[in-house]
């Protein structure tokens, strides 16, 4: 199935239509102020070789420039953001200043006002929508996708019951349901905007996994995707239920480069969410291992009371040592008992309660 044409609006750079250091201007309807501070964000493109530059002003009274974009060339949109506080109407104007190069362009697409300062680049808690996060749906997968919702958001699979912003079922997030990839390796893509190369960063997430006891897994991996190639940076896999969980990934690229969470399942279909919040990408930065929780806050010892516990449980061993060697020679156990034990036979509850059927070499009798 065919997706409907896309459209967007565009300006030719070249000499021929727009000559070197020329101008050509895109401004919006005017705006009542906003009740408290907003994020426009629009995604832009310019073609392969030296397309320009886009300025981005906002006029509230007089123009005021807050943004200058090297239209890089190439095959990705770029997500540009600019905060917006107001005090009377206002309105954005957007720029294309020419380079002079044959056979140039730069596009616009996709503008979008939302309550709320901007993210950082790379960043999303998901309350507003995926941010700058895409998820292209493959046609492999039946135009599925990594999606947007929320715990009391209608699904036809099942899906974490809270997120881990808000921690209710009225917050939001992003997840896959790796019941419709099916066999075959196939895997579900969601892709940060392009991110400048960095020596070190740091990105942070918490995401979710709800797979069955026992059943086939699903996997979560961290991919860096550049121009030379994807390198998997982290991974996991198993069956954690009904909880968020915490990591953290050091990157490192010394090429413009994407963030790829990829959802895979090793095994065939089994109903299971993969999902994703508060997404954070920290350029610049090292890791910092989590805080212990309060419960989890280690009790100091002193030196003597260490010394003191180490000799006890060792006093503890001589005497068990001691007592062993008696009932051997003794020749039996207190513990032993008359009839020989027989080995406990496979059941596992969760096995029948999900109803799985086991092959006959796991059922049947040895």
């Amino acid at each position: 199935m065919l997706a409907p044409p896309g459209h967007y609006m565009v300006v030719d750079t070249s000499p021929d239509a727009l000559p070197r250091g020329q101008t050509a201007s895109l401004t919006s309807k005017e705006y009542r102020p906003p009740a408290q501070p907003a994020c426009l964000t629009f995604w832009y493109h310019g073609s392969l070789h030296n397309p320009g530059t886009l300025r981005v002003h906002l006029e509230k009274g007089g123009k005021h420039q807050v943004l200058s974009l090297s239209a890089h060339g190439g095959l990705a949109w770029r997500l540009g953001s600019v905060d917006v506080q107001a005090e009377r109407a206002w309105r954005v104007v957007f720029e294309a200043v020419a380079a002079g190069m044959a056979h140039s362009y730069v596009a616009l697409d996709d503008l979008l006002l939302q309550d709320g300062p901007c993210p950082r680049p790379g960043s999303c808690d998901f309350e507003s929508g995926l941010c700058g996060w895409s998820h292209l749906a493959w046609p492999s997968l039946g135009g599925y996708s990594w999606d947007w919702g929320g715990g009391a958001t209608p699904s036809r699979y099942p899906q974490p019951p809270v997120d881990h912003t808000l921690g209710t079922e009225a917050g939001h997030f992003a997840f896959f349901e790796t019941g419709v990839l099916g066999p075959g390796g196939r895997a579900a893509w969601l892709r940060s905007e392009p991110l400048p190369a960095t020596p070190v960063s740091c990105l942070r997430f918490w995401y979710h996994m709800g797979f069955p006891e026992h059943f086939y897994k699903g996997e979560l991996r961290v991919l860096l995707s550049s121009a030379q190639g994807q390198l998997a940076v982290w991974s996991t896999g198993g069956h954690r239920r009904h909880q968020w969980l915490e990591a953290q990934v050091e990157v490192a690229s010394t090429n413009e480069f994407q963030v790829v969470f990829e959802a895979t399942l090793g095994g065939q279909p089994a109903l299971g969410p993969i999902a994703l919040d508060d997404v954070e990408y920290l350029a610049g930065q090292h890791c910092q291992q989590p805080a212990p929780s309060p419960g989890d806050t280690a009790v100091p010892m002193s030196v003597p009371t260490v010394v003191g516990s180490a000799l006890l449980l060792l006093m503890l061993l001589v005497l068990l040592g001691l007592g062993g060697r008696r009932w051997l020679k003794r020749g039996s156990c207190p513990f032993q008992s008359n009839t020989e034990a027989t080995a406990p036979g496979f059941d596992n509850i969760l096995f029948n309660a999900d109803g799985v059927t086991l092959p006959a070499s796991v059922t049947s009798d040895p």
